[in-house]
């Protein structure tokens, strides 16, 4: 999960021990299932796509587009 939000692991284990993400536990680490996988996408404001951030960087792209 870590490798596939570009986020560091410590994040992730921090928010399945809290629930905020589903997982399977197992001893002493966290299993994501490809379900689990797609909640967590759906369901988090985790930016999987490569859009712009701030609204100058969407404009601009929109500009370019036209152009």
């Amino acid at each position: 999960m870590a490798e596939k939000f570009n986020i560091s692991p410590e994040t992730v284990r921090r928010h399945a021990a809290a629930g905020q993400w589903p997982a399977s536990r197992i001893g002493n680490r966290y299993r994501f299932s490809p379900d689990h996988a797609r909640q967590i996408e759906s369901e988090s404001e985790i930016r999987t796509d490569n859009t712009p951030i701030f609204p100058e960087d969407r404009i601009r792209d929109a500009l370019r587009h036209l152009s």
